[in-house]
């Protein structure tokens, strides 16, 4: 099963972390939480690497739907976005929410989780825009 869409980008790390919040932002997702993964290894085991970072964003319509639909779905939300500086470009890894509809045994989460899967294709694409390297892994 493919779980993520990537893409690989010319961009310094922070002007990536800015590009992919306006362009999942321009599909309708908010960001909720950002996850410092650098910092916390340093501070927790005292572990150096690069930049990374990863975004859980939602898009709360499609969340309202897929919440009436099974509240425990909860458990898989928000989507995540990783952005890691691999020392020369920047990767971003974005969850395919097909993976909600695959897992969870309601057929009606389908149609919203591909509907979110979409709207965070199109903001990968945008990424993508003139960028080499997109994959879906």
């Amino acid at each position: 099963m493919k779980y993520v869409n990537s893409v690989s980008l010319d961009l310094p790390f922070e002007a990536a972390v800015t590009a992919v919040q306006q362009a999942f932002a321009d599909q309708g997702f908010g960001l909720l939480t950002t996850v410092d993964v650098q910092k916390t290894l340093r501070e927790k085991i005292g572990k150096e690497i690069n930049p990374y970072l990863i975004l859980g964003i939602c898009n709360p319509t499609i969340a309202d739907q897929v919440l009436s639909l099974d509240p425990q779905v909860g458990a898989l939300l928000p989507c995540s976005v990783a952005i890691r500086w691999d020392g020369e470009r920047t990767q971003v890894h974005a969850l395919d929410p097909a993976v909600i509809g695959e897992l969870a045994a309601n057929e009606g989460l389908r149609a919203p989780a591909g509907e979110a899967g979409r709207r965070m294709g199109l903001a990968m694409a945008s990424l993508n825009a003139g960028q080499r390297g997109s994959q879906r892994v």
